[in-house]
């Protein structure tokens, strides 16, 4: 092996252990007990020779142990044999394949079906096979990552919605003549359901598809085998590894659409077909769980009595209504110390933490399944919450945070930032030249809070806030508000995101925000949510980067990132809610010594010099710097820009004062 590369590996996993992020096997074998009288029993395993009672597994419904299933496969194994044999393009697809896919149709009402064997697999290939460069596809922003990283692969511009919200999705979708948008039924880590009938009308509104990944809906949710899904859901992916018990997935669409991923789908013609055993299983199942509905009404019980349960125990969780019940910790370490203390006294529930999860929400990931007996579930309350008071974990849920908890919904942009705390002040030249001019006229009174607050601001004279005055310093980088809390350590630091502010209605003086709000994913949202939370006549006091800043890279023949136009900050700002006092573009040019200094001080304001087709022509070819050569001589085309004060860049800065009106 080579040596740099058993040198990353064993930085990486070093790096991932001391985070509490490391991520390992464990060998579970079948309690003897279950086998006597299989079926019957709680979901039990073994585990280096003790038993524990599970409460981590997707099998909802209880199907994998299910001694009809377990015929089923057994008889369609002795049929067809264990294995698919080949690429379903070559002699793997079946009887039984075809069997599976036209059930699956008559079900969801759906013209056609493609078979996989795994639901990553079949997200994968949808997203990098249906879309490319040329499309915008909207996703809400949990969507799971196999949808992400298909997205990646295709080249496609993607724009993430804030979770479950009408709002924000309908604002992308009027803003961007988008190919699609995609959600999940059920989401997998946090347990909520989306609004799918009303997602479907945008959609048809704006001509736009909905692709629902339905692998933790599907046969739990109520009415999954009507046969009307297609109706509202363009594209529907369905897994068989969850409520049905068994293995492989399915999309489903039209027979267009299902035509066309037979012919350039690479996932499904260069991989072995999922076995017809496991075809005619996946059918078994089906069928098993729309002629057992006492299974999922036993389900919908066990929720049930889990949750009031949990209430009167003073268990935070987040309000979830599905068999996944999450209860948010933070630390990825104390996550893994609880779920410890929860397997010492026999009970298994997952530990999800980043990147699983957004960085500091960290959590137990329970799920409910239909063979749980009642007593199963008191016996997991009462010890979960002996473990949660013994660990001293907040008992507030995520969704009720007050001021004083840690709310983080970020994603690699709070990473980065947090690697970068340390020297940020070296290249934040923009940053305080535009908080000068930001400043100017600011008054901190009352409760005041930072919007992106990075290493922090002095808002007085003497270096701390007046007494009068309680800054709340948020930012979506951990890292940040610990290089903050060692200047400021009176500030109440937050990590948050601006577009889901974790505090109450009318209970902010005054926001101001420096260079953040540029990186937010919904601009419009993140002025909604200062409107709500600001009081009657609470002014906010912004500072944005606008559109035609950084012109001196394109005269290097590199391209950035679009930012919004000015009319397209003044417009996020409804007149009914706020009075505009302060509305100007202010151009600011800073000095750099060296290319390279220039181009990393532009991360920090969320600019980029990576290819963006939203700026890309053919007459404006990207500069692709392919070793030093190409670097030395970008470096020299730099030179000629120069000016006594060094290296010149120029934002326009768009700097918005307002007033909230009643």
């Amino acid at each position: 092996m080579s040596f740099l590369l058993e040198a990353k590996i064993a930085a990486r996993q070093q790096a991932l252990f001391e985070q509490g992020l490391l991520r390992q096997r464990n060998a579970l074998c079948t309690d003897s007990l279950c086998t006597e009288s299989i079926g019957d029993l709680s979901p039990r395993f073994l585990f280096e020779g003790r038993s524990y009672l599970n409460f981590s597994s997707n099998d909802y419904l209880g199907l994998s142990r299910s001694p009809e299933l377990i015929e089923a496969l057994h008889s369609a194994a002795q049929q067809y044999g264990v294995g698919g044999g080949a690429s379903p393009l070559v002699t793997g697809y079946s009887e039984a394949h075809f069997a599976l896919e036209q059930r699956l149709c008559e079900l969801t009402g759906h013209q056609g079906a493609l078979l996989f064997s795994s639901g990553f697999s079949a997200n994968t290939a949808l997203m990098k096979t249906l879309f490319d460069k040329n499309d915008v596809v909207i996703a809400d922003k949990l969507v799971h990552a196999s949808i992400i990283d298909g997205l990646r692969d295709s080249g496609a511009e993607l724009k993430r919605f804030l979770h479950n919200s009408l709002e924000s999705a309908e604002r992308l979708l009027s803003r961007h003549s988008a190919s699609a948008l995609i959600t999940e039924s059920v989401f997998s880590m946090d347990g909520d359901s989306a609004p799918i009938a009303a997602l479907s009308a945008l959609c048809r509104q704006h001509q736009a598809w909905l692709i629902v990944d339905d692998a933790h809906g599907f046969g739990v949710l109520e009415g999954f085998d009507h046969g009307n899904a297609a109706e509202r859901i363009d594209v529907q992916v369905v897994t068989f590894g969850k409520a049905l018990g068994c293995q492989g997935a399915a999309i489903l669409g039209s027979k267009t659409l299902i035509d066309f991923l037979v012919s350039n789908a690479r996932e499904y013609i260069y991989s072995t077909a999922l076995s017809p055993a496991n075809a005619t299983l996946a059918l078994a199942a089906t069928e098993h769980c729309r002629t057992h509905p006492e299974l999922r009404h036993k389900l919908v019980e066990n929720i049930k009595l889990f949750k009031e349960l949990c209430h009167s125990a003073n268990v935070p969780l987040l309000g979830s209504d599905t068999a996944i019940q999450p209860l948010i910790i933070g630390d990825s370490l104390q996550t893994l110390r609880v779920a410890d203390a929860l397997k010492a006294a026999g009970i298994w529930v997952g530990a999800i933490r980043p990147p699983t999860v957004p960085v500091g929400s960290a959590r137990l990931r329970i799920t409910l399944s239909a063979s749980h007996s009642a007593g199963d579930i008191v016996h997991c309350v009462n010890v979960l919450a002996q473990v949660l008071q013994d660990a001293k974990v907040p008992r507030v849920s995520e969704r009720e945070l007050n001021t004083s908890e840690l709310d983080v919904r970020a994603d690699n942009i709070a990473e980065r930032f947090s690697a970068a705390a340390n020297s940020y002040q070296d290249h934040n030249k923009l940053q305080r030249l535009s908080a000068a001019s930001l400043l100017n006229g600011f008054s901190a009174k009352g409760h005041l809070l930072d919007i992106g607050a990075g290493p922090g601001t002095r808002f007085d004279s003497q270096g701390k806030a007046a007494d009068s005055s309680k800054v709340f310093a948020l930012d979506i980088a951990l890292g940040m508000l610990q290089k903050l809390k060692q200047t400021y350590p009176h500030y109440q630091s937050i990590c948050a995101d601006a577009e889901q502010l974790p505090f109450g209605d009318n209970t902010i003086d005054s926001i101001y925000s420096n260079l953040a709000l540029q990186w937010c994913v919904d601009f419009p949202a993140a002025v909604a949510e200062m409107a709500r939370v600001l009081k009657l006549k609470g002014e906010c006091h912004i500072t944005v980067v606008a559109d035609g800043s950084l012109k001196q890279l394109a005269a290097l023949g590199l391209r950035v990132n679009a930012f919004s136009s000015m009319d397209a900050l003044h417009s996020a700002f409804d007149l009914k809610q706020w009075q505009l006092f302060d509305l100007e573009l202010v151009p600011i040019t800073v000095h750099f010594d060296t290319l390279k200094a220039l181009l990393y001080s532009i991360k920090g304001v969320g600019a980029s010099v990576q290819s963006h087709h939203d700026c890309a022509s053919q007459a404006n070819e990207i500069h692709r710097l392919r070793g030093r050569k190409d670097w030395l001589a970008l470096v020299s085309r730099a030179e000629t820009l120069r000016q006594a004060e060094g290296l010149p860049l120029t934002y326009q800065i768009a700097q918005i004062r307002a007033r909230r009106l009643g």
